[in-house]
């Protein structure tokens, strides 16, 4: 993508990458928790610290935030305090019945900080989780809004862990940050709408917040914005002149027949895929498969459909099927990682565990050891 890239859409061809990639195999290593494995990861921390990390934020993806349907947004309009226990309830209620799979729970990040060494926090960020530009938007700007108040100090970094549609999130909030003032304007105004019907609850405040920090231009200029992804779906375009490095992983098993990059889904139904595939739903999950807002008034459709309108402007319109049969998988930015994680686990071979083992603790060695490899080690 443009360095400045003003909220332009990824294209989809079926064309080979120009971008960066690599096909590596997973290792799981020692067992979670061993001596080996305590070991290792306090060395991984002791890196992350000499680089003056100074922040891990843990983004869960769609469906397992705090208002799948839209339904807390609604009950703002109502009573903020009501909204605020919805919202509580939903996470509370998603992270006991999902623990590890497709999401992050206090647990994990206990883990990861404790392992870590102690003194690089692993925070859990929670957006509403919907599939749509609106509820994508709104966790960029409120990720912008938290960040700022951390008072990160300059020279620092700061790692964005997201799963699935957080790195979607993760790509809005480098446009936010880079864009220039008319194309913040732009993306204000589109979600303009949706803003005034719910002047009074906290997430619009801090988009009031946000648009007025932006105001002056980029306010995280003296510090390093790193995106660590899993399983993101090809969508919104990267500004890279406001992040650091861009490492995206990704559930991939090639057939016999097919190049490194291509999917089987470019020859066959949904219906006959199965785990040997690898991460079907990093592949589904594009553009045209959002939802609309559920539990909405007619400004939260309008918004929703203009920020669509801003971000896929670029797109040539096509049908949906032609889109997924272009097979495309790897980022236009960054590093994309095809990683098979198949080897070790039996249980990996259930079909819907494609999209949803990057966030099991068992991978959490590998991944960090293979984050610090490609993005601090030579930075």
């Amino acid at each position: 993508m443009p360095p400045t890239n003003q909220f332009q859409h990824q294209q989809y061809s079926s064309e080979k990458p120009h971008s960066n990639y690599s096909v590596i195999q997973a290792q799981t290593g020692p067992e979670v928790e061993s001596a080996e494995w305590r070991q290792r990861m306090l060395t991984a921390g002791n890196v992350l610290q000499d680089k003056n990390l100074f922040a891990i934020y843990l983004v869960h993806g769609t469906f397992v935030g705090t208002d799948t349907l839209g339904l807390a947004r609604t009950l703002d309009r109502l009573s903020t305090t009501i909204a605020h226990q919805f919202r509580r309830s939903h996470k509370r209620l998603a992270d006991l019945i999902l623990r590890e799979r497709s999401n992050y729970n206090q647990s994990y990040a206990t883990l990861m900080e404790k392992s870590l060494g102690g003194h690089i926090p692993v925070r859990l960020f929670h957006w509403s989780g919907e599939n749509h530009h609106l509820g994508r938007a709104d966790g960029a700007v409120r990720l912008i809004d938290d960040l700022n108040k951390r008072k990160i100090p300059p020279g620092s970094r700061v790692l964005l862990w997201g799963h699935s549609h957080a790195g979607n999130l993760f790509a809005l909030l480098s446009n936010l940050l880079g864009g220039d003032k008319d194309a913040r304007q732009r993306f204000f105004q589109a979600a303009g709408p949706w803003r005034s019907s719910s002047e009074t609850c906290p997430a619009s405040q801090a988009w009031w917040r946000v648009r007025s920090l932006l105001d002056h231009g980029n306010p995280f200029d003296p510090i390093t914005l790193n995106a660590l992804t899993f399983g993101t779906p090809i969508c919104y375009g990267w500004d890279t002149n406001t992040m650091g490095k861009l490492l995206h992983f990704v559930y991939h098993r090639t057939p016999p027949h097919l190049s490194d990059t291509q999917h089987p889904l470019q020859q066959q139904p949904v219906s006959k895929l199965s785990s040997y595939s690898g991460d079907i739903l990093q592949q589904i999950g594009i553009s045209g498969t959002n939802f609309y807002p559920f539990g909405a008034t007619l400004r939260d459709w309008q918004a929703n459909r203009q920020l669509g309108a801003l971000f896929e402007r670029s797109l040539p319109k096509q049908r949906l099927l032609n889109t997924l049969r272009a097979g495309k998988r790897v980022a236009e930015d960054g590093i994309t990682l095809f990683t098979d994680y198949s080897s070790s686990a039996k249980w990996i071979n259930r079909p819907w565990i494609g999209h949803s083992m990057y966030t099991h603790r068992r991978w959490l060695l590998f991944h960090i050891e293979e984050t610090i490899q490609r993005l601090f080690l030579d930075a």
